[in-house]
C-alpha cells in the first residue's frame, strides 16, 4: 500500500485540527443553546397548563358562587327546615314554603345560570331528598349510598367533589364522555352553623373541562390528567399514560404541589409539570417527552451541524491549499532521490534549492558519500572474515587429527610387543583388540551420546591395556544399577576421569589401589562417580586437576576440565564435573548430569 504524501499528511493534519475545533465549537452552542431552549420550552409548557388551570378553576368557582348563592336564599333553608320535625336544639323557619316545590325554583332560579350545572338537588338533614324525581327508590338508594356521598358524611367534609361518574346510577357499561357528571357535595349551614342538610350540584364534566379540549395540545403536551388529592383520576386527555408510573414520580419530590421535574415514563424522558386547583383539591398533571418539547432544539442542531459542515469543508480546502505551498520544493527534491534510487546507485544530489531545502540536500549528497565509503569497508571485511573463518577451519582441523597421542600409541605398541614375548598369542589379541576399541572411539569424535553401558565398556578395554604394565596393582568395583546402565551420557565421559585415577593417584602411591566406579540418579539428575585410594593432592581455587607435563602418557588429551567444559556446553551451569580430594586419602571425581533416558 503506497504512503501517502507529506502534504497529503500536512493537509490531514490541518482538517483534523479544523475539525477538533468545530466540534468543540459545536458542542458549547450546542450546550448553551439546549439550556435555554429547555428553560424556554418549560416555560411555555408552564404557561399553558397554567392557562388550562386558571380555566377549568374559573369553572369550578362559578359552580360554587352558585352553591353559595343557594345556601343565602332563606326560602331554601324554610324549605329545608319545614322538611323535618323540629329538634329541641334547631330553630324553627316561618313560613309556607311547600318542600316539594322547592326543586323547581332552584332550578329555575340557579341552575339555569351556567350550563354548567345540570341537576341541583336538596336533601334535608334526615337524608330525605326533596326532589320528587330523586325520591323515588331506585334514585334515592343509589345517591344516599354512593361511595362518594358515604366518604363525604363519614369524614364531614365541608365540600367534597364526586370522581366522574353517570348520575344518579353509575352505569359502567354506557360511559361516553358526553353523559359524564361530577357531583360537587356541599352541607348547608345556616348563621348559628347548624346543618339543615345537604346540596348536590351536578356538574358535566365535557362543560368543565372545556378548556382542555379546546385548547390544540400536541403541539406541547402528549397527555393531561387530572387526580385528586387520593391519586384517582378525575379527567384524561390524550395518550393514557400508567397512571402508576405517574404517581411514582412526585415520590419524594415535593407531594402534589406546583412544580415542574423530569422523570422516564415509560421509555421516555417526559417534563412534567404539575398544578393545583385548590378549591377543589384537585391537580393538573401534563406529560410532555423530551422530543416533542425540544422540537426547536432538533431544528438548532441541525442549523449548527450544517453550518460547522460548511465551515470544515472550506478548512479542508484552505489546509490542502496551504500544505501543498510549503512541500512542493520538499516534493522536487523526493523526485530527485527516487530517479536516483531507480538507477540502483546512491548518487549524490545535483539540485538547486535556497534555505532549508538546500541545507537538507547537502546534508543528503554527504550521507551518500558515507554510505558508498562504509559499503566498502563492509566489503573489505566481509573478506577478512571469510580467510579467518578458513585459517579457523585448518586449526580445528588440526585439533581433530592431533587427538590421538602419538607417544601414547608407541607406549601401547611397545606393551603389546613386550606381552607377546611372555605369553601366547590369545594376550596378544585381547590386548590389540581393546585398543582398537579405543582408539576407534576416539577418532569418531566425542560430540553423540551413548549408554553408560558403552562408557563401561570403553573404560573396561582402558583398564585392559593399562594391566600390561601395572599388573594387579589396582582392582575396579562398579557399583551402578541395572536400570542406569541404558542412560545416556555424552562419549568418553568416564575414560578421561578414570585415566586420571590411574596415572595421577594409584601410580605414584606405594598401596594397593582400588577404583570405585558407581552411578546414581535422582530428581531428573544422573550422577557418575570415580573414587581412588591414590596420594590425593591440596585442592586449590584453580580447580580440578588435569593433563599436565606426562600428558604423553595418556591415551587422549581430554583432561577434566575439557570434560567439565563439554558438560556445561551441553546441558547448562546447573551441570558439571566436582572434584573432592585429600592428600594421602584419595579423589573422588563426581560428574552431574541431566537423566537421559535410552
Amino acid at each position: 500500500m503506497k504512503s501517502p504524501s507529506i502534504s497529503t499528511k500536512l493537509a490531514m493534519s490541518y482538517s483534523l485540527l479544523i475539525l477538533l475545533v468545530v466540534i468543540i465549537i459545536l458542542l458549547t452552542l450546542s450546550s448553551i443553546l439546549s439550556g435555554r431552549l429547555i428553560e424556554s420550552a418549560e416555560r411555555r409548557l408552564d404557561q399553558r397548563l397554567e392557562d388550562i388551570t386558571t380555566a377549568v378553576e374559573g369553572r369550578l368557582l362559578n359552580v360554587i358562587d352558585v352553591c353559595d348563592d343557594v345556601k343565602e336564599d332563606p326560602r331554601i333553608m324554610q324549605a329545608l327546615d319545614r322538611s323535618v320535625r323540629p329538634s329541641s336544639g334547631a330553630p324553627a323557619y316561618g313560613g309556607s314554603v311547600d318542600p316539594s316545590s322547592i326543586t323547581a325554583v332552584i332550578q329555575e332560579r340557579y341552575a339555569s345560570k351556567d350550563n354548567l350545572i345540570g341537576k341541583l338537588i336538596l336533601i334535608n338533614r334526615n337524608l330525605e331528598i326533596l326532589d320528587p324525581v330523586y325520591a323515588r327508590v331506585l334514585y334515592r338508594d343509589a345517591i344516599l349510598t354512593d361511595d362518594d356521598f358515604t366518604e363525604f358524611l363519614t369524614k364531614r367534609y365541608t365540600f367534597y367533589f364526586s370522581t366522574p361518574g353517570t348520575f344518579p346510577i353509575d352505569l359502567e357499561t354506557t360511559h361516553t364522555e358526553d353523559r359524564l357528571t361530577i357531583v360537587l357535595y356541599q352541607r348547608l349551614l345556616d348563621q348559628r352553623y347548624w346543618i339543615m342538610g345537604y346540596l348536590l350540584s351536578v356538574i358535566r364534566k365535557d362543560v368543565l373541562f372545556s378548556p382542555l379540549w379546546e385548547t390544540d395540545l400536541e403541539d406541547l403536551f402528549t397527555w393531561i390528567g387530572v387526580f385528586n388529592t387520593e391519586g384517582r383520576i378525575v379527567f384524561t386527555e390524550g395518550a393514557q399514560p400508567d397512571p402508576q408510573a405517574v404517581l411514582g414520580a412526585f415520590e419524594g419530590r415535593g407531594g402534589w404541589s406546583a412544580q415542574q421535574l423530569s422523570a422516564r415514563i415509560g421509555a421516555q424522558r417526559t417534563i412534567i409539570t404539575v398544578k393545583p386547583i385548590p378549591r377543589a383539591g384537585w391537580f393538573v398533571v401534563g406529560l410532555s417527552p423530551y422530543a416533542l418539547a425540544m422540537g426547536d432544539l432538533r431544528l438548532a442542531f441541525r442549523s449548527i451541524v450544517l453550518i460547522g459542515a460548511a465551515f470544515l469543508i472550506a478548512g479542508i480546502l484552505v489546509s490542502y491549499f496551504i500544505a501543498r505551498t510549503i512541500t512542493r520544493p520538499l516534493a522536487e527534491v523526493t523526485d530527485a532521490m527516487r530517479a536516483y534510487d531507480e538507477r540502483g546507485a546512491l548518487e549524490t544530489i545535483e539540485l538547486s534549492v535556497q534555505g532549508e531545502l538546500g541545507y537538507l540536500v547537502g546534508v543528503y549528497n554527504k550521507m551518500v558519500e558515507s554510505i558508498n565509503d562504509s559499503i566498502r569497508d563492509i566489503y573489505e571485511e566481509q573478506e577478512k572474515k571469510k580467510e579467518a573463518e578458513l585459517r579457523s577451519l585448518e586449526y580445528e582441523l588440526d585439533f581433530l587429527q592431533a587427538q590421538i597421542n602419538p607417544h601414547f600409541i608407541y607406549n601401547t605398541l611397545n606393551a603389546i610387543g613386550y606381552q607377546a614375548e611372555r605369553v601366547g598369542n590369545r594376550k596378544v589379541y585381547e590386548s590389540l583388540r581393546s585398543f582398537t576399541i579405543l582408539l576407534k572411539a576416539a577418532v569418531s569424535g566425542i560430540g553423540e551420546l551413548v549408554p553408560v553401558r558403552h562408557e563401561v565398556s570403553l573404560v573396561e578395554n582402558f583398564l585392559l591395556i593399562q594391566r600390561l604394565r601395572y599388573g594387579d596393582r589396582f582392582d575396579v568395583e562398579y557399583l551402578i544399577p541395572e536400570q542406569l546402565l541404558e542412560a545416556r551420557v555424552p562419549k568418553l565421559i568416564l575414560q578421561p576421569v578414570v585415566e586420571n585415577a590411574v596415572f595421577h593417584g594409584i601410580e605414584p602411591s606405594e598401596r594397593h589401589g582400588t577404583i570405585r566406579i558407581s552411578a546414581r540418579s535422582s530428581d531428573g539428575r544422573l550422577v557418575l562417580e570415580v573414587a581412588d585410594n591414590g596420594v590425593g593432592f591440596e585442592q586449590t581455587p584453580g580447580g580440578p586437576r588435569t593433563s599436565g607435563a606426562d600428558g604423553g602418557r595418556k591415551f587422549n588429551r581430554i583432561g577434566l576440565a575439557n570434560v567439565n567444559e563439554r558438560v556445561k556446553i551441553l546441558f547448562g551451569a546447573d551441570y558439571g564435573v566436582n572434584v573432592r580430594s585429600r592428600p594421602g586419602v584419595g579423589t573422588t571425581v563426581t560428574i552431574d548430569l541431566p537423566r537421559e533416558k535410552g
